[in-house]
């Protein structure tokens, strides 16, 4: 049940809890107006622990699409970010954090900072960038027990919000100490997927490097976390935009640790997810993987991975990222492929709109305000989905099991929704 309360003199929030567990709050405002800024849906989820240790403060992750972030809307997953937070500190696995679910307005926009798509929104992922960096961090630490260093402050999202999470934490250096770019959507802005090219310029000499080069360069470096997918079943959106990410996330990888000082398992962190694909679900079970590595009661410590065993690992790419002309040369046949590809120009167009499409495609609450009651609605979505409950380790040790990419796992759970290879019947919607 929901309840309404006032935060201060100008703002309400409704208190309500997720029945499925007996652990964290929420503080839900369904239009959160700071200074002059445009009204915003927030959820706020706060530590079980949060109204008893009072002299507690946390650390707290900010989330892009915060839509997703802990109920599935109507043709979606989530990410369960809630289940898995509670689930890993009831198993003294990490320490209680705060999270901060930010639903967006105009999500192609705000995640954006070129023309990515021809007769899609773009652009405005600078002024999105300020708002959560100067607007809003400092509204949720004047009106919670937050640790507000940047060592405790994170920014977080998956797909094009991925690509906003990177951007945001790279342009506010002393506000985010870390960044978790799950899936990002790094080709928006360079590639033209209706085309099926490969890479056709290299991400170091493009807008965003340039824009990002002196950050990047500071030997105070900015912690990334930078993951993707190989399942390539189960749709366009696997089969064709996970590639893309998958190739794009691997070439940045390759420039940190090759040109701007970021060691592998220091500065920088990769997963590379076997079964994964472009959904929520997958996402979900890697932010496990995330607050465990970032928030561990006991930090993990990896030793630095020598270099020239993680270029082996960055080649294995169907074509060199940074240098695709040299790649051209060294394998002419399959540049031969790729150019014939164009002929058959219209079925590519069809099947890569529909790729396009679903990166930028959401649900009716994603864009604008929510109605009044929305909060109640959700509350409703969680008592459907209270069976839920995660299963983090279950889907860690399917993983290890997983030798080949092609491989089908049995199923299993991951965030209480099957994360199974391949699986026709739960096909996930992709940002």
């Amino acid at each position: 049940m929901a309840n309404k309360r006032r935060l201060d003199s100008t703002h309400e929030y409704w208190l309500h809890k997720d029945n499925s567990l007996s652990g964290g709050s929420f503080n839900t405002f369904d239009a959160l107006k700071i200074k002059d800024e445009q009204p915003r849906k927030i959820h706020v989820f706060l530590p079980e622990e949060y109204d008893t240790k009072t002299n507690n403060s946390y650390p707290v992750i900010y989330c892009n699409d915060g839509h997703t972030a802990f109920w599935p809307p109507q043709g979606h997953h989530s990410w369960s970010m809630h289940r898995t937070i509670d689930q890993l500190v009831y198993q003294q696995k990490i320490k209680p954090v705060i999270l901060v679910a930010i639903h967006p307005n105009n999500r192609e926009k705000e995640y954006t900072y070129a023309n990515w798509e021809l007769l899609h929104d773009y652009g405005g992922v600078k002024n999105y960038s300020q708002y959560v960096a100067t607007v809003l961090k400092p509204f949720i630490d004047q009106h919670y027990r937050t640790l507000s260093d940047t060592s405790n402050t994170v920014i977080v999202g998956g797909s094009l919000g991925g690509l906003a999470s990177l951007y945001t934490g790279l342009s506010h250096p002393s506000v985010f100490g870390v960044i978790g770019a799950f899936s990002p959507c790094l080709w928006a802005g360079i590639d033209d997927l209706y085309s099926f090219h490969p890479v056709v310029a290299p991400l170091r000499s493009s807008n965003f490097i340039s824009t990002f080069r002196r950050t990047l360069k500071d030997p105070k470096k900015v912690k990334i976390w930078i993951d993707w997918g190989l399942n390539r079943e189960g749709g366009k959106h696997n089969a064709l935009l996970e590639e893309a990410v998958t190739v794009r996330s691997k070439e940045l990888v390759n420039l940190l640790t090759t040109q701007y000082g970021y060691k592998v398992n220091r500065t920088i962190f990769t997963h590379e997810d076997k079964i994964g694909g472009h959904d929520e679900l997958a996402w979900g079970y890697r932010f496990s993987l995330f607050v465990e590595r970032f928030f561990s009661i006991n930090p993990i410590e990896e030793p630095e991975e020598p270099e020239e065993q993680l270029t082996d690992k960055l080649d294995n790419l169907s074509l060199s990222q940074s240098e695709p002309e040299k790649a051209e040369k060294q394998n002419p046949t399959k540049s031969s492929t790729v150019k014939s590809s164009q002929e058959d120009s219209n079925s590519a167009s069809a099947s890569a709109s529909a790729v396009t499409n679903a990166c930028a495609s959401d649900n009716s609450s994603a864009n604008g305000s929510a109605p009044k009651n929305s909060t109640q609605q959700e509350t409703q979505s969680i008592s459907e989905s209270a069976n839920t409950s995660a299963n983090v380790s279950t889907q860690k040790n399917i993983e290890k099991s997983v030798t080949q990419p092609k491989a089908t796992p049995p199923s299993t759970q991951a965030n209480g929704v099957s994360h199974e290879k391949g699986d026709k019947k739960k096909v996930a919607v992709s940002k």
